[in-house]
């Protein structure tokens, strides 16, 4: 005949559904016909040890015990058909439509079934909280209903193993007393639990009788005992209670609460977790050796063993329960070992991956994650295929993700699509690189945290560094607006830690684009807010942001030189005294200074006092301890000056210089100079002579110097031999691959 055993604490916290779910477990394994019903109603938990088995693990679907009872409550209660015939009025008592089968990898002829509490929807708590059962009982043969229930389940299975309510609620009432031939009291050895549960046991014992009932088969078993000296006094106590509750032997009951104790497993602390997953069969002591010794005195069937099942397969089975899927201890670790083999475990996790359609969701995040990394760390080596390969597959994993848990994974797939972005705008695939920033935005801004819309305003500026860098200057300014004012809506306050600059960081940006636009009153005014809104954040600055207020004063500085030279000298002043304020750094301070002087001196020229502008870029060289020719933003305006004063030798040399140095960029305004200064010198044969022989010798300078040659042959200011020309022209054709340019943008160059 079937046996109907409850798992009861007094106490929450002694590990009494660990103990059952594994018990379970153990009898399953071995043959036995077993449904476990979870009738904690008010603290479901059954169903996470069975986690791996069932196709409903969090329990959203599937219909239990508190759903099947109202459903009967309803019925009876809007219907008279059952009025008439008692047994009818039981139907929904039988469950075997919303049983879950557990899938259990094991040749035995055994099965477990889910008699789950509830769907764990929106309403779960209401129905709980809702059910009186006294009047349950009373108006709606609550009683039957439930003997019913236990009649099918008997008829149905060789155990049926209940895990109780704690306390002495209603429901625990009929868990302990009412429905079991067995419970099992899971104590632990303080006198809260001890002495709870011999009350328990003697509300058990006069109950039964009260009822009529044969007595229970009660036996207690310690949980989650120390290995320390205390547990001997705390043995003896419990033997004490617990025997005078059962009208025992104390030393009887000691005796069996020695031989039946379940020590503390501190693994069991962080997760539902069967111990099939952590023990060894063969191992002695382990908590999978305790359970199936105690399914064996619950059976009296000493035949029980260890079912040996593939260790691979139950790994595979725990990930999909575990906090974090095991694989992800070793995927973070792939940075201490060498790149080859990061790159071959990377790859051979990914291609698993796209094959295998119900992999976790953390597990694929994470891996994502890290596969977009290394497609960032792409060298010589691992250049090309391998590293596009992990880049594009690795947002289609993270996709995955996402869409399995939008809510707890469209954040980190934004950010992987901003990070993606830059690896390829490093590649120059602006058009993809694009894309990804504008999805990630749009994906952050549908969020309403304030963090998400931060994030959103850096995904904005990554699109606009992806404007610039693909010659789409108007987009760009759009972009950059659209940043500050969003980081205006999110307001100072919900900026991150750490992050406060960031908002008048994007207004000196915007000023700059402005300046180079041509928009030279909005450029002034978007940098006095900028330094206004730095005044304000004061004691938020850190060390870490001494370079970027040192470019947001230095902006000021220089548009201000440049649209209101009359009125500059104010502002650059009210900067330095700012400055001694907020830059501590000696090395910032010398900097800031620098760009000061080069801001005076271009008020200077245009003033057209342009000795003084000269004296004060000698001082801006004297800061920066370099040579005129070696210091790139001076060298421009050095050059103009030279030239407005007639000493067009000494523009020519420092160009010669500059170029011979492979100090310069290869600016339109670079070449200008370059044609003024040589044409007016007739020194072009020796500009020429220099950059073939550069041309031929430096191959770090040649996409740079290959750009001033294109230019300086278009453009043809002076007469060179058509062997120069030629020359140049085969050298260029011949630097194609090293530059990778489109053959049609060759060809017409």
């Amino acid at each position: 005949m079937a046996k109907v055993t409850t798992f009861y604490s007094y106490k929450g916290g002694s590990g009494r559904s660990m103990a059952m779910a594994n018990v379970a477990w153990a009898l399953a394994t071995n043959g036995e016909r077993v449904l476990a019903i979870d009738w904690d109603l008010e603290a479901p938990g059954l169903h996470r040890y069975f986690h791996p088995f069932l196709d409903d693990p969090e329990q959203t679907i599937s219909e239990g015990l508190i759903d099947r009872i109202w459903t009967y409550i309803e019925d009876i209660s809007c219907s008279d058909k059952f009025s008439d015939n008692r047994r009818a009025r039981f139907t929904h008592a039988v469950c075997e439509d919303i049983v879950q089968s557990l899938e259990i990898p094991t040749r035995s002829k055994g099965c477990l079934h889910l008699l789950g509490a509830g769907r764990q929807d929106d309403e779960y708590s209401a129905k709980v909280g809702g059910l009186d059962w006294a009047n349950f009982y009373a108006r709606f043969d609550g009683e039957a209903f439930i003997e019913r229930l236990i009649e099918w389940a008997r008829g149905s299975y060789t155990h049926i193993l209940i895990d109780s309510r704690t306390g002495v609620a209603d429901t625990a009432g009929i868990c302990t007393t009412q429905v079991p031939d067995t419970v099992i009291m899971c104590v632990v050895y303080n006198r809260q639990s001890i002495e709870g549960s011999a009350a328990i046991a003697r509300s058990i014992s006069k109950g039964r009788m009260e009822r009529g009932q044969i007595p229970l088969d009660v036996r207690f078993i310690p949980c989650r005992v120390e290995e320390r000296g205390e547990v001997d006094a705390a043995r003896r106590f419990a033997a004490e209670r617990l025997g005078e509750a059962l009208e025992k032997q104390h030393s009887s009951i000691e005796r069996q609460l020695r031989r039946d104790e379940i020590r503390h497993y501190p693994w069991c602390a962080f997760e539902e977790k069967l111990a099939v997953f952590e023990d060894v069969p063969d191992e002695r002591g382990s908590l999978l050796d305790a359970m199936h010794e105690l399914a064996r005195h619950i059976t009296d069937n000493k035949k029980l063993k260890i079912e040996d099942i593939d260790p691979k397969l139950l790994a595979t089975l725990w990930r999909r329960a575990a906090f974090d899927d095991p694989r992800i201890a070793d995927l973070l670790a792939l940075d201490e070992v060498t790149l080859d083999a990061a790159y071959s475990h990377l790859m051979a996790w990914v291609d698993a991956a796209l094959d295998q359609r119900d992999e976790r969701p953390d597990w694929l995040m994470t891996l994502a994650e890290v596969a977009i990394s290394f497609a960032g760390r792409a060298n010589d080596q691992h250049a090309g295929a391998s590293a596009e390969f992990l880049g594009r597959s690795g947002l289609k994993i993270a996709n995955r993700a996402m869409d399995q848990y939008p809510e707890l994974y469209t954040v980190r797939f934004a950010v992987l699509l901003q990070s993606r972005a830059g690896q390829l705008q490093k590649q120059h695939d602006y058009s993809d690189a694009f894309k990804l920033a504008s999805h990630s935005y749009h994906l952050l801004r549908q969020d309403n945290l304030p963090t998400n819309h931060w994030r959103a305003a850096r995904s904005l500026e990554r699109m606009a560094e992806i404007s610039l860098a693909s010659g789409k200057p108007d987009q760009a300014l759009a972009i950059y607006r659209e940043v500050a004012d969003l980081y205006s809506s999110i307001g100072r306050r919900n900026i991150p830690l750490g992050a406060e600059i960031e908002p008048t960081r994007a207004l000196r940006v915007l000023a700059e684009q402005l300046l180079l636009h041509g928009d030279l009153r909005e450029a002034d005014h978007v940098a006095a807010r900028a330094v206004k809104q730095l005044k304000r954040l004061g004691k938020q600055l850190n060390r870490r942001d001494t370079a970027e207020v040192v470019n947001i004063l230095a902006t000021r500085a220089e548009i201000s030189a440049i649209v209101n030279p009359g009125t500059a000298d104010r502002e650059i002043m009210k900067v330095r005294l700012y400055a001694n304020d907020v830059v501590v750094s000696p090395t910032a301070r010398s900097q800031l200074e620098r760009r000061m002087c080069i801001a005076e001196a271009r008020i200077q020229i245009q003033k057209k006092d342009f000795y003084s502008a000269l004296y004060l870029l000698d001082r801006a060289d004297e800061i920066d301890n370099k040579a005129a020719s070696l210091s790139s933003d001076i060298f421009e305006l050095r050059v103009s000056i030279l030239l407005e004063l007639g000493r067009e030798n000494e523009a020519a040399d420092l160009m010669l210089r500059a170029l011979r140095d492979g100090q310069f960029s290869p600016t339109a305004k670079f070449s200008e100079l370059l044609r003024r200064s040589l044409a007016a010198t007739g020194r072009a044969e020796a500009f020429n002579a220099a950059l073939l022989e550069l041309l031929k010798e430096d191959a770090e300078q040649r996409p740079a110097l290959l750009k001033v040659a294109m230019n300086w042959l278009v453009s043809q200011p002076l007469k060179l031999s058509d062997q120069d020309v030629v020359q140049t022209y085969n050298i260029a054709h011949n630097l194609e691959h090293v530059l990778r340019l489109p053959s049609k943008k060759t060809d017409q160059e």
